[in-house]
C-alpha cells in the first residue's frame, strides 16, 4: 500500500483517568508522533493501517486514515511513536468493507448476488446457459448436450425458466430470464440441472479470481520463529542482553482466615492436635464460649 517517508515526535500529552464513584484520579502521559505515508494504492477514511519496520518487523503499530486518499498521494497519520523511514504500509481493516458487512448482517434475509440468465435451446446445437452479473461486468457460458427433437412431450420455455432458476445453495439469485428456443425441443431435466450448476460454478470462480490474485500480492505476516530469530540477531549486533524472566516472590501470602486460639493460651503454628478428653481449640472470633 505504500511506505513511511518521514516521522517526527510530538510533545507528550497528559490524560486524566479514573475519579468515578469516588475513586482516585490518575494522570497518564501518552507519547505521540506524526508519520507521513506515501501511498501506492487508495485508502478510505477510517481504514486501519499497519506500519511495520523492515529491520525489526516485531515493532509494528497501527494507525487510522483520517480521510480518503488516492494512489500517489501523501497523508499524515497520528501514531504512538515515530517509525523508521521505509517501513511498509498495508491495510488490515477496511472501513468501507466493515460497513458493507454490517449492512448485510442487519438484513432479515441475507441477499444473494443478483444475476441475469439467458437460455439457448436450438435443435442440433448444444444446450447453453449464460449467467451475467446485474451490472454486466462478469459473465460466463456453460454448454451441455446437443438439443434434439422431442419424442414424446416437448419442453416449454416455462419449464426451462423453472428448472434453470432453481439455483438452490448457490450464491446467486436470478432476476431476469431470456429464453431463445425452437419449438418441439426435447431434453431431460437432469441435463438442464447439470448445465445450470456448471454455469454457477464458473461464475463463482470468475468472481473470486480477483480476490485470489489480491491474496497472492498481499504481504504475509512473519512467523513467530522468524521474529524470534530476528530478535536474536538484533540483540547480538547491538549487544542487548536477553531479558531474564522475573522469579516469583518467595514470601508466603498472609492467611485470610483468623488463627485459632486454644482456651486460656494462644496456639502456635497450625491447629493444635486434639487429644482424647480435651476440648478442641476455639476460634478467636470476638466471643467466648
Amino acid at each position: 500500500m505504500g511506505d513511511v517517508i518521514s516521522s517526527h515526535k510530538l510533545e507528550d500529552s497528559l490524560v486524566r483517568r479514573g475519579g468515578g464513584d469516588g475513586g482516585r484520579t490518575r494522570t497518564r502521559r501518552l507519547t505521540r508522533a506524526d508519520v507521513s505515508l506515501h501511498l501506492t494504492a487508495p485508502v478510505g477514511e477510517g481504514d486501519l493501517l499497519e506500519l511495520r519496520p523492515l529491520d525489526d518487523p516485531s515493532q509494528f503499530l497501527t494507525v487510522f486514515a483520517h480521510g480518503d486518499a488516492a494512489a500517489g498521494e501523501t497523508i499524515t497519520c497520528r501514531a504512538s511513536r515515530p517509525m523508521p523511514v521505509g517501513s511498509t504500509v498495508r491495510v488490515i481493516r477496511s472501513r468501507l468493507a466493515m460497513d458493507a458487512a454490517a449492512d448485510a448482517a442487519a438484513r432479515d434475509v441475507p441477499r444473494k448476488r443478483r444475476v441475469t440468465v439467458r437460455v439457448v435451446a436450438r435443435i442440433g446445437s448444444p444446450f447453453t446457459v449464460e449467467l451475467a452479473s446485474e451490472d454486466s461486468r462478469v459473465s460466463v457460458r456453460a454448454e451441455g448436450p446437443v438439443v434434439e427433437k422431442a419424442r414424446t412431450k416437448a419442453v416449454t420455455s416455462e419449464d426451462l425458466i423453472e428448472h434453470v432458476g432453481r439455483m438452490g445453495q448457490s450464491p446467486f439469485e436470478p432476476v431476469s430470464f431470456d429464453v431463445d428456443m425452437d419449438e418441439g425441443c426435447g431434453m431431460g431435466f437432469s441435463s438442464v440441472h447439470g448445465v445450470r450448476a456448471e454455469a454457477c460454478r464458473l461464475l463463482e470462480e470468475k468472481l473470486l479470481r480477483t480476490y485470489a490474485a489480491r491474496e497472492d500480492a498481499t504481504a504475509q505476516a512473519p512467523s513467530a520463529e522468524c521474529v524470534r530469530t530476528r530478535l536474536a540477531h538484533v540483540r547480538a549486533e547491538t549487544g542487548i542482553a536477553r531479558p531474564t524472566p522475573e522469579r516469583p516472590s518467595q514470601r508466603r501470602p498472609a492467611p485470610l482466615w483468623p488463627r485459632p486460639r486454644a482456651r486460656g493460651r494462644p496456639c502456635r503454628g497450625s491447629l493444635p492436635r486434639l487429644r482424647h478428653g480435651r476440648r478442641p481449640c476455639e476460634w478467636n472470633l470476638g466471643h467466648r464460649a
